[in-house]
């Protein structure tokens, strides 16, 4: 623990120096040198955030959500929430964005360390580093192959379409990837320490990995579809009236929302397995798509090519990380395939209703009426859907999921999820029992 302290310390200050000496230089190619400050504001908190992943990582593997979901809950108020908005209240910008974040990067660091003080010691073994080393290398390959993924297309609309069109796709970009980090980062943090735990055990890890897959396909599918036809208010309401043309934009990343949220689940077996090589190639091909796909939309000069085209690389990486947790599982891609059945039933069934109801209720001059509306019959259609017909809109393993973890719920609310995992053909009690 103290060489990786120490190894992931000094690899943030590298990384800090390095975009200290890059901050002028991409302030000068984006045209606007007032980003060099900015920058090196980015720049200091990198040796923070590396020095509170260990304590991550420890607090993780203790299976300590509660206190990792606590230590980022202080930060995540008053940062964003009363910083930011405050010094933008006083007049200072782009400003009062930055020092939001870093002051909410700086109280869950120091949360997730003092939660966890024994993660912060520095030590050298050389055994302790080859071992780190050869292990990380790959992982540290992966993660700044997704970092190019993740950044590319707004790096490029930038540079290719300028700053206006960067504002308005990089806004509606941050809108689609708050239910990913609220759903997809949470539930991945879970994932992969209770997982790792069950890998010697096949049958049982198999039926958690469904199950908990089967879940978030029968919450997100219907998810993308309601955020799909809600896109247009909810621009308008979150942003306001002078970024509505961020909507389409929205409209076109909701679309693939469910494929980037549980891409990161079907990752986890990878990570388990240590499949460094396929985790390579895999994200390779993801990021050069996103580049390509961003590159030739903007060329175009249309956002939603752009969107649209990293949409596809999503889809693609997906499928590619899809038909390896099959083989790590031994199952058949087919059946991991199958389990898409249902949420896809739902979903389908529900943009029947909400498609011409959104586009009825375009003209209405609320935001607020129009998404009341939207999210109204959402929240009537959907359990109506899984109360009629569990087996086709559901599935058994969401519905024995769903059944699982309402346990600890009040009776009639265990009665009506143990009656759905029936319905759908969930023999309670005898795949439920990883949990």
């Amino acid at each position: 623990m103290k060489v990786a302290f120490t190894l992931v310390l000094g690899l943030g200050v590298v990384a800090a120096l390095l975009l200290v000496l890059a901050a002028h230089p991409l302030a000068v190619a984006f045209g606007a040198p007032e980003l060099a400050p900015m920058l090196w504001v980015v720049a200091a908190l990198a040796p923070v955030n590396a020095a509170s992943a260990v304590a991550q990582a420890l607090l993780s593997r203790r299976h300590a959500f509660r206190a990792l979901a606590l230590s980022e809950l202080p930060g995540a108020v008053f940062g964003p929430v009363v910083l930011s908005i405050g010094l933008a209240v006083m007049g200072f910008g782009a400003w009062s964005l930055l020092l939001g974040m870093a002051v909410q990067q700086l109280l869950t660091a120091g949360m997730r360390l003092a939660l966890a003080p024994d993660s912060a010691r520095l030590g050298w073994e050389r055994q302790a580093f080859n071992d780190l080393f050869t292990f990380g290398a790959a992982q540290t390959l992966v993660g700044w192959l997704n970092y190019v993924a993740m950044n590319a297309d707004n790096l490029l609309v930038g540079k290719m379409m300028g700053v206006v069109s960067l504002g308005l796709y990089s806004r509606a970009f941050k809108l689609m990837m708050i239910p990913v980090e609220v759903v997809a980062t949470a539930a991945q943090r879970v994932l992969f320490p209770t997982l790792s735990a069950m890998q010697d055990d096949l049958p049982r890890y198999r039926a958690a990995f469904e199950g908990g897959m089967a879940a978030m396909l029968a919450v997100l599918a219907p998810l993308s579809v309601v955020l799909v036809c809600m896109s247009d208010p909810l621009v308008r309401l979150a942003l306001g009236p002078g970024w509505a043309s961020a909507a389409a934009v929205a409209q076109v990343l909701f679309g693939f929302l469910v494929f980037r949220c549980v891409g990161r689940q079907l990752s986890v077996p990878l990570m388990i397995s240590g499949r460094r090589r396929t985790l390579i190639f895999i994200y390779f091909i993801y990021a050069a798509g996103v580049v390509l796909a961003a590159a030739g939309g903007a060329a175009a000069g249309d956002l939603r090519l752009v969107a649209l085209g990293v949409g596809c690389a999503q889809l693609a990486q997906y499928l590619l990380t899809s038909r390896t947790a099959a083989q790590l599982l031994q199952t058949r891609w087919r059946r991991l395939l199958s389990l898409h059945g249902p949420a896809l039933a739902t979903s389908a069934a529900l943009a029947l209703i909400l498609v011409p109801l959104s586009m009825a209720s375009a003209g209405l001059q609320s935001a607020w009426l129009q998404l009341g509306l939207i999210g109204l019959a959402a929240a009537t259609v959907l359990p109506l859907l899984w109360l009629a017909a569990p087996r086709t809109f559901l599935g058994p393993e969401a519905a024995g999921l769903f059944a699982a973890i309402g346990r600890g719920a009040p009776s009639p609310v265990q009665g009506l999820l143990l009656s759905l995992a029936e319905r759908a053909g969930q023999p309670f009690g005898l795949r439920l029992r990883f949990w």
